[in-house]
C-alpha cells in the first residue's frame, strides 16, 4: 500500500464502562423505554420537549453529536444492540430553553450526550485510523455525468458497475459508504 491508498478519518468508538461525561445540562425529566415492535420513527424537538420514537441507541448517537457527523462506519465498539435494538424517549426540557432553533439544538444534544452517558455509562473519544481507500476517479474518455431530470430515483449494480438515476453526489457517497465502509 502506499499513502495514496490510506485516509485519516475521525472514529468515535464505544466504550460501556462505569466512567460518565461530566454533567453539564440534563433534561428536567427523562423516561427511556424499549420501542413496541412496529412503532414508528419519529422526532419532535420543541422549546418544552424531546420525543424520539423507535430510535436505536446509534440514532440517539447521531442526535447528540451532530458536529462529528456520527455514521455506523466511524463507530467502534459498543454492544452488538447497537444498531438493533430500538427505544423510545420522552424528555421534558428545562424552562430556560433557547428560543431560536439553533441554540435550542444545541443545548438539547449536550443534554443528550448527558443523558446517554447516564443511562448507558456511555464514554466517548476520538481517535484517528488509517483505512484503504478507493479513488473515484475519471474514466477514460471522460465523465459519464450527465444532469437528471425529474424522475424517481433508481441504482442498478451489476459486474463492476454502479449506475445511479436521480441522485445527488452526496447521495453516491453515502451510498459508498454504507456499501464498503470497514
Amino acid at each position: 500500500r502506499n499513502a495514496a491508498d490510506m485516509r485519516s478519518f475521525l472514529v468515535v468508538p464505544i466504550l460501556l464502562t462505569g466512567v460518565c461525561l461530566q454533567v453539564q445540562d440534563t433534561f428536567e425529566v427523562a423516561s427511556l423505554k424499549p420501542s413496541r415492535p412496529g412503532a414508528r420513527f419519529t422526532e419532535i424537538l420543541d422549546g418544552a420537549q424531546f420525543n424520539c420514537t423507535a430510535h436505536s441507541l446509534m440514532h440517539l448517537l447521531m442526535n447528540a453529536y451532530p458536529d462529528i457527523e456520527v455514521q455506523p462506519w466511524k463507530v467502534s465498539g459498543g454492544p452488538a444492540w447497537l444498531t438493533s435494538d430500538t427505544w423510545d424517549l420522552a424528555a421534558k426540557l428545562p424552562a430556560n430553553m433557547p428560543t431560536d432553533q439553533e441554540h435550542l439544538y444545541r443545548r438539547t444534544e449536550q443534554m443528550l450526550r448527558t443523558f446517554l452517558a447516564e443511562q448507558f455509562k456511555l464514554q466517548t473519544h476520538r481517535e484517528t485510523k488509517e483505512y484503504p481507500v478507493y479513488s473515484l476517479v475519471v474514466a477514460k474518455g471522460g465523465p459519464k455525468l450527465k444532469p437528471s431530470d425529474a424522475g424517481p430515483f433508481s441504482i442498478k449494480v451489476g459486474r463492476g458497475r454502479l449506475e445511479f438515476r436521480h441522485q445527488t453526489m452526496s447521495g453516491l457517497v453515502q451510498y459508498l459508504y454504507s456499501a464498503w465502509a470497514p
